[in-house]
């Protein structure tokens, strides 16, 4: 009789592992799901022109954003010093942004615009691996802005955010501008 106990307590204990692990992928892939409806609604709302190239001559129209190969959506608002030298791998970026919501009524999640906001910028070394705080798509980011005081704003899916981003699967809006450091 312990046997039969033994064997049905076993069989409940797998049913429930499977049930909850097949609701957890199925919630995971709803998350996916308004992820990326939020992020369409957010181009809808502000007229975004999705583009699949990036221009030739680096005018940006004003609502133009390249969407890359990974997912990041790039508007280059400022190109920098075209005539300075260009990022190199390991080169530090010294980064300010902002951190905004793609709710129809947007929040400021990080305002690290200026040393009024937050006295140290955001410091990383291009291409190289970083803390968890710095989003991959910065580095993505400066392969496109390239030059010492660029400015871009990026639309980022959470896959290419801060291991928080990812683990919340929340994508967000970013205004972000680098130096080259030495």
């Amino acid at each position: 009789m312990k046997k039969i106990f033994s064997f049905i307590f076993s069989l409940i204990a797998v049913l429930v592992t499977f049930v909850s692990c097949s609701s957890d992928s199925s919630s995971y892939e709803n998350l996916l799901k308004a992820e990326k409806s939020s992020i369409s609604s957010y181009i809808s709302r502000n007229n975004i022109n999705v583009i699949s190239s990036a221009p030739t001559n680096n005018v940006w129209g004003d609502k133009d954003y390249l969407l890359t190969s990974t997912g990041l959506y790039i508007h280059i608002v400022d190109t920098g010093e075209v005539s300075s030298a260009t990022v190199i791998s390991g080169q530090l970026i010294i980064s300010r942004y902002n951190k905004i919501t793609l709710d129809a009524v947007p929040d400021t999640i990080i305002k690290d615009w200026t040393s009024a906001d937050y006295p140290y910028p955001l410091e990383f070394n291009y291409k190289v691996s970083s803390l968890t705080t710095v989003p991959t798509a910065f580095h993505e980011a400066v392969k496109y802005m390239k030059h010492n005081n660029a400015v871009a704003k990026l639309i980022v899916p959470s896959k290419l955010g801060t291991t928080t981003d990812v683990n919340n699967v929340i994508p967000y809006f970013y205004d972000l501008k680098i130096k080259l450091g030495d």
